[in-house]
């Protein structure tokens, strides 16, 4: 073939045992050459445009490599943080916690603060379960507990996100709760009076759902005594 412009438009190369090869004289073969594999070729090894394209595939594939043990090692790390539990037990807890928790736990009388106003866990994909003890939140005006795919069991003490205590509580318009798209959620439980004073409460495509209980058998409850009650796209058995 002649010398130049010769395989000058070949993107893919492959090139094997040719170990006798003595003189190669392709001036401006392989000039579009995307992709290049070579194995104990002798001469042929030393076109330019070759050798330039092995060393960027190497690039491309070191920098490939270093991005997946990166990878690797972020998904190794949010595992680990997911087996963790956050203990919370006061507002800057919970403004500084952890996304990547599995298990949420908020103590007796915490977060009590007006700059509290939305308790939104949407970021926390990897949550298995929420505790939250009794008389908290008391200023919370919306909870939104969306999308949580990990979500397996909510458990909320006594007189918690309500304003007032024991059922003395005033309805609030603004006051609104949301659980929707948490495919594994089983149980959803929480203690006497707690959201006695929110006007909205939305359960929704939550399949999995088991166990709904507001307080305990033969206690007074009040929780979302008033407000409007949907639930969707649930599967309900009766025994």
């Amino acid at each position: 073939m002649g010398r130049t412009r010769s395989l000058r438009n070949v993107k893919e190369v492959e090139l094997k045992d040719i170990p006798r090869l003595a003189k190669c004289s392709l001036v401006t073969s392989f000039k579009c050459v995307e992709s290049v594999k070579m194995e104990n070729v002798s001469k042929l090894g030393e076109l330019e445009a070759l050798k330039e394209m092995i060393v960027k595939q190497r690039r491309v594939e070191e920098e490939q490599r270093r991005k997946e043990e990166e990878e690797e090692k972020r998904r190794r790390e949010i595992e680990e943080a997911a087996k963790r539990k956050a203990v919370i037990g006061s507002v800057n807890d919970w403004n500084q916690i952890d996304k990547t928790v599995g298990v949420i736990v908020v103590g007796d009388n915490c977060c009590n603060d007006s700059s509290i106003g939305l308790l939104d866990l949407g970021d926390c994909t990897y949550l298995r379960e929420l505790t939250i003890g009794s008389k908290c939140f008391r200023y919370t005006n919306k909870v939104k507990l969306i999308g949580l795919k990990k979500l397996e069991r909510v458990w909320i003490g006594e007189n918690s996100l309500v304003k007032e205590y024991n059922g003395e509580a005033t309805l609030d318009p603004s006051r609104h709760f949301y659980l929707k798209n948490c495919p594994k959620l089983k149980s959803l439980k929480m203690g006497g009076y707690s959201f006695s004073d929110y006007t909205v409460c939305e359960i929704e495509n939550v399949d999995a759902l088991e166990v709904i209980e507001f307080s305990e058998l033969n206690e007074t409850s009040l929780a979302f005594c008033s407000c409007s009650l949907e639930l969707k796209s649930m599967i309900v058995t009766v025994e």
